[in-house]
């Protein structure tokens, strides 16, 4: 548990989660200046348009530049194998997966909120539980992402790849999945269902969401056990 604590506050100190939220944010405010220079300014249009207009489409970035990376950081100083000794039969990668995860969802979701404060200025209508429910599906989405970004950190040596592979691969699921049929697994509603409510569905959002996370824990898992082999095969113990 103090391990976790520790990594969490360490990530929120991070320069690159303080870069994804400043990006987010910018996001968040040239979408509100777009929306009011078109004279849209109805409260909950305003928060559905900022909501939907660029951050769908660039949240995978966002998500992954916050701290995945950072465990290929640590490998050049073998910070992870210190770690790993000291926490003993304890996983630090499981660990740092699980706070990956998190820091990923709030660099993902502090935009939003400063969204959300805006449209409580501007006007409350009775959507506002609604609009709830999209934040805590944005914190999914933000985990679930950060979380392939992290786990591609063990397949790969080149440190740019998990910060730009996750959104390379959501932008070429947007451009295919229509083509081939699959509007109903649009991407960008797991993080935005108004872009196209005639295709959102809640039961199809969980399944992608859940698959990309429990796809990028079977990488991290696969990569715990083959160190472990191989540390024992070089005499470990």
């Amino acid at each position: 548990m103090r391990f976790l604590i520790v990594d969490f506050k360490r990530g929120l100190t991070e320069k690159n989660f303080h870069m994804s939220l400043i990006l987010g944010i910018i996001c968040v405010l040239g979408s509100i200046f777009f929306i009011t220079a078109n004279k849209n300014d109805i409260p909950l249009n305003i928060f559905i348009s900022a909501h939907g207009l660029v951050l769908p489409f660039v949240a995978p970035f966002l998500a992954a530049i916050a701290y995945s990376n950072m465990n290929m950081i640590e490998k050049d100083f073998k910070y992870d194998l210190l770690m790993s000794i000291r926490q003993k039969n304890a996983s630090f990668e499981i660990r740092r997966f699980l706070v990956n995860g998190i820091i990923s969802g709030l660099a993902i979701v502090i935009p939003i909120i400063f969204l959300f404060i805006i449209y409580l200025c501007i006007g409350v209508d009775n959507l506002v539980n609604q609009i709830i429910g999209v934040i805590i599906l944005d914190f999914i989405f933000g985990f679930a992402f950060g979380s392939l970004s992290y786990a591609l950190t063990f397949v790969n040596t080149k440190k740019y790849i998990p910060v730009v592979a996750p959104e390379v691969i959501y932008l070429l699921l947007i451009y295919s999945f229509p083509h081939l049929g699959l509007e109903v697994f649009y991407p960008p509603l797991c993080f935005s269902p108004w872009i196209l409510p005639m295709y959102a569905n809640g039961h199809n959002i969980i399944i992608l969401l859940s698959a990309c996370i429990l796809f990028s824990l079977m990488i991290v898992i696969i990569a715990k056990v083959y160190n472990f082999v191989e540390f024992r095969r070089a005499g470990g113990k």
